[in-house]
Order: structure tokens, then C-alpha cells, then sequence
């Protein structure tokens, strides 16, 4: 059965996500205690862990190791409450799903991951140029208040005070207004950046402006930069792969859920 761990335990379940687990950057995040989460172990009879489940305040939630159509009945039980959930184990393919996905009322979705290897602040200068009349600044406190993705955020860090010290985000603004925002989640020594623009001020390379300072500034940091999307998501694949220099690392499954 799946027992809830104590955050001095966390550390000793990392090895059940490798450097090529999608979203590391939120795994490593919770198991670093640098966003709010659980995590969740079932044991062999020796009192070895060998299947674990991470939950984080947003819906992405993460499987690794052993599993079952019984633990998948755990696991359903524990996100129950959930109203979006977005599941994701690395080695979830077409012919791999466990279980009557169906009766737990899962869909499968395709994502793809992209990165940045080896960037370097200096040299990354894709993207530099602000137009006039906007301003390129890092999220404060003060802006915080007025971000587009304050909500989900929160949904994430948890608290404005937790974003601030523990993640980051870059923004354009104009007349006070932010019209596009990059945000990124720090983990493991990866940053996992996430970018939306304002629906008045879309079609003008914006998050493409602060998507690429987002980069150069986790660079700074001595993070690598990487995101991710729905295959469906062509607009925001075609930014990253062009205009931004990223690659695609590997395309992968996760399992969705919305509440009716």
C-alpha cells in the first residue's frame, strides 16, 4: 500500500527518477522541498521502496517504478479529490498503460520536452531586443499581484513568499500592464520554464522576448533550461524549436483527468 513519506525520507526515493524522467525539474523541486508536494512509497518485504508516487500543489503528478492495475486503484484513490490531474511515469507508451485506464477516467496525452544543453548567459543572445514602449523586468512582489498565471502560480509555490525565494519569472510590461510572463521551476540544477501572453498583445513574439531572458538568467544561475507541451500545442513547439534554439529531448505519455 502506498504510505505517505516524511520529508527527511524524500531524498532516498530520488533515485526512482533519472536525469531522463520527464519534468524532473518539479520532481527534484519536491523532493528538495522547494515547492509544497507529497510523495508516496509502497515497500517490498525487505523495506525497500518500489513504487512512488509525487504530488505537487499543480495538477502534474509523477509515478515511478512498480506498478499495477492495484496500484493504479491507489493511486486513483489518493488524487481522487483532484479536479485536473495530469499523471505522468516515464514509461507509459501506447502498448505500456496499466489497467482499464478507462475506468479510473484517464485519457492518454503526448507531450514532448525540450532543452537548452550546455547554454551559456553570454553567448545565448536570441531574443535581447525590447521594443519601445514595454519594459522587461523580473517578477517582484509588486508585480506579483498583477501576473496572468498568479493562480497557477500559487497552485505551484504555494505562496507569493515561496516563488520569490525559491523560482523566478521574467515579464514584459507596458502602461503596468504584463503582457506576457515567463516562470520557472527550479530542481535538481534544471529550471523548467513556462511562458503565456496576454490575449490583447499575442501573434508579437513576446513570450519568445521573455522566455529567452528566463533562459539567460537561469544560465546565471547555473540552471539548464527546460520546457514542455502537449504535442497539440504546435504554436509553443514552433517557438521553442525556432525562434528560441531549443531541442527536443524525447516525446512522452502522461495520463489526464478533468472532473466533470
Amino acid at each position: 500500500m502506498l504510505k505517505e513519506l516524511a520529508p527527511p525520507s524524500y531524498l532516498g526515493v530520488g533515485r526512482f527518477f533519472g536525469n531522463s524522467h520527464p519534468n524532473l525539474a518539479f520532481v527534484r523541486a519536491v523532493l528538495e522541498q522547494r515547492i509544497p508536494g507529497s510523495v508516496f512509497a509502497n515497500f517490498d518485504r525487505h523495506g525497500d521502496p518500489v513504487t512512488v508516487l509525487i504530488t505537487t500543489g499543480s495538477p502534474f503528478c509523477f509515478l515511478s517504478g512498480y506498478f499495477s492495475p492495484t496500484v493504479m486503484g491507489e493511486v486513483d484513490a489518493i488524487l481522487a479529490d483532484r479536479p485536473f490531474v495530469r499523471l505522468v511515469h516515464s514509461r507509459w507508451g501506447p502498448e505500456e498503460l496499466v489497467g482499464d485506464l478507462h475506468s479510473f477516467g484517464f485519457k492518454q496525452v503526448e507531450r514532448i520536452q525540450l532543452s537548452i544543453p550546455g547554454v551559456r548567459a553570454g553567448d545565448y543572445r536570441v531574443h535581447d531586443q525590447v521594443p519601445g514602449g514595454f519594459t522587461l523586468e523580473r517578477v517582484t512582489e509588486e508585480i506579483f499581484h498583477r501576473l496572468n498565471w498568479r493562480d497557477p502560480v500559487l497552485d505551484i509555490f504555494g505562496t507569493m513568499e515561496n516563488y520569490l525565494s525559491h523560482g523566478y519569472g521574467v515579464c514584459m510590461l507596458s502602461n503596468n500592464i504584463v503582457v506576457a510572463e515567463s516562470h520557472g521551476v527550479i530542481g535538481g540544477g534544471l529550471v523548467e520554464l513556462g511562458s503565456i501572453t496576454h490575449p490583447e498583445y499575442r501573434r508579437r513574439s513576446f513570450s519568445s522576448i521573455t522566455m529567452s531572458e528566463a533562459i539567460r538568467h537561469g544560465a546565471r544561475l547555473g540552471l539548464a533550461p527546460v520546457t514542455s507541451m502537449d504535442v497539440e500545442n504546435r504554436a509553443s513547439f514552433a517557438t521553442c524549436a525556432g525562434p528560441l534554439r531549443m531541442s527536443m529531448d524525447f516525446r512522452y505519455h502522461l495520463l489526464t483527468r478533468q472532473a466533470d
